[in-house]
C-alpha cells in the first residue's frame, strides 16, 4: 500500500477539530499521515493537536503565526512523505472508507485526479448533496457541466504528490480569493485522466459566515490576481493556448458571482459612495484585464445593473 498525506490546516478550529482527526484516525485505508498545521490559532487548537500527536505516531504537528490558508496548505505539502494527498478543512469529516475508495479508484483507473461527492452539513444534519452526473471528463470539453463542482475546493479530491512535485503546483498566497480554484485547476490542465465516483462523500460543514459566503468587494483585485496567477503557470509550462477556453469560462463564472454577491451584500453596507467607488473599479479592471469577459452580454447586464443599484441606493440615502 502507497501511504497517502492528509493535510489539514487548523485555525480556531477547536470546536470540531476532535471530529475531524477522529474521521481521519478510524479510515479503513491504514497507510496515513495526518499534518496539522496550527495558523496562528489564539483558542484551544493547539492543544488538541500536541494531544492527538502525543497518542498517535503518524501524526505530524506544525505552528507558525497566521498567514493564511494557502500559506499553511503549501506547508502541508512541502512536509507531506506520502505517494498521494488528500486536504480536509479542520470543520469537515472523511466517510470511514473515503480514502480507500479514492486510492482503489485511482489506481483500478489509472487516473491522475479522483473526485467524490459532497454532502453538506447544516446542525449536524445532510442539508444537500452535490453529485456528479459524469464519471469522467475532458478539461475542456465538459468544462460547462462540472466548473463550479470541480474547481470549488480541493478537499473532496485525491491528489498524486508526483505531479505537484513535478509542476510545481501551490496555492497562490498573494490573494484569499479562489485561490482553491487556482490550485485545482492547475492541477487538472496536467491530469491526463480526471474521474468521478459516488460511492462515498465528504462531508462538508456548512458555514454561512465564510470568505466565499461574504466576498467583500475590496477583495475583488485579489480576484484578478488569482486568475493572472494561473494564467502566468499556464503560459511558463506551455499549456495556455489549450486551456484558454476553459480558463476563460472560468473566469466568466468566478466574476458573475462575484457581482451578484456584491448586489447581496449591498443593502447592509451604509457606505455606499465607497461602494460605487469600487464598482467603478471593478469594471475597469474587467475591461482592461481580459476584451472577451467584457464583451460577454451576461457581464454587461449584470454591470449595468450594479450602477442602476448604486445610483438608487444612494438617492435614497441623500433622502
Amino acid at each position: 500500500m502507497k501511504k497517502i498525506s492528509v493535510i489539514i490546516p487548523v485555525y480556531n478550529a477547536e470546536k470540531y477539530l476532535k471530529k475531524c482527526i477522529e474521521s481521519i484516525l478510524k479510515q479503513t485505508y491504514k497507510d496515513i499521515e495526518i499534518i496539522l498545521i496550527n495558523d496562528g490559532s489564539f483558542d484551544k487548537s493547539r492543544e488538541v493537536c500536541i494531544c492527538y500527536q502525543n497518542k498517535n505516531k503518524n501524526i505530524k504537528y506544525f505552528e507558525h503565526e497566521n498567514k493564511g490558508c494557502s500559506y499553511t496548505r503549501n506547508r502541508g505539502i512541502i512536509n507531506s512523505s506520502g505517494e498521494y494527498i488528500c486536504f480536509i478543512d479542520s470543520d469537515d469529516v472523511l466517510e470511514e472508507n473515503f480514502l480507500e475508495v479514492l486510492f482503489l479508484k485511482m489506481n483500478e483507473l489509472k487516473a491522475d485526479l479522483i473526485i467524490t461527492k459532497i454532502k453538506q452539513l447544516n446542525n449536524e444534519k445532510i442539508q444537500k448533496i452535490i453529485n456528479y452526473s459524469k464519471k469522467e471528463i475532458k478539461l475542456n470539453d465538459d468544462i460547462k457541466k462540472i466548473n463550479s463542482i470541480l474547481f470549488n475546493s480541493p478537499c473532496n479530491k485525491l491528489f498524486k504528490k508526483e505531479l505537484i512535485t513535478k509542476f510545481k503546483i501551490f496555492f497562490p498566497v498573494e490573494t484569499s480569493i479562489a485561490e482553491d480554484l487556482a490550485f485545482v485547476f492547475k492541477y487538472a490542465t496536467v491530469s491526463k485522466k480526471i474521474v468521478f465516483t459516488d460511492e462515498v462523500a465528504y462531508l462538508y460543514r456548512y458555514n454561512p459566515n465564510s470568505i466565499t459566503s461574504n466576498i467583500k468587494i475590496e477583495k475583488i483585485q485579489e480576484g484578478f490576481n488569482t486568475f493572472s496567477d494561473i494564467k502566468k503557470f499556464l503560459k511558463e509550462k506551455k499549456i495556455y493556448i489549450q486551456n484558454k477556453k476553459a480558463l476563460l469560462f472560468i473566469e466568466k463564472k468566478f466574476l458573475i458571482k462575484t457581482a451578484y454577491s456584491i448586489i447581496g451584500r449591498s443593502y447592509k453596507i451604509k457606505n455606499f459612495l465607497n461602494i460605487k467607488k469600487e464598482v467603478e473599479k471593478f469594471e475597469k479592471n474587467l475591461k482592461s484585464y481580459d476584451l472577451i469577459l467584457y464583451k460577454d452580454y451576461r457581464m454587461k447586464k449584470i454591470l449595468l445593473f450594479l450602477r442602476m443599484y448604486f445610483r438608487m441606493l444612494l438617492k435614497k440615502e441623500k433622502k
